[in-house]
């Protein structure tokens, strides 16, 4: 949906993607981020629920995978 198009489009600025081999330094080598829904809708000019909504079809689809590591909790990063 449109909707969900919107969302990952903010999200391409706001996550990175994992590779096994990648080599970063990072505080969170696997990449994870933390989303702020609320700025997202925000910038969207849509509702918070919205945009959880959004992130929920995109875990779904295989688009961004959520997860935690030692140094974060209910992080994101895209899967590709």
């Amino acid at each position: 949906k449109k909707m969900d198009y919107r969302v990952f489009l903010m999200l391409l600025t706001e996550l990175e993607g994992y590779s096994p081999t990648m080599r970063s330094n990072r505080p969170d080598p696997k990449n994870f981020t933390k989303i702020d829904t609320e700025r997202i809708a925000s910038k969207l000019g849509v509702y918070k629920e919205d945009v959880k909504t959004s992130i929920k079809k995109l875990i779904n689809e295989g688009i961004i995978e959520k997860g935690n590591t030692t140094n974060m909790k209910n992080g994101y990063r895209f899967t590709f």
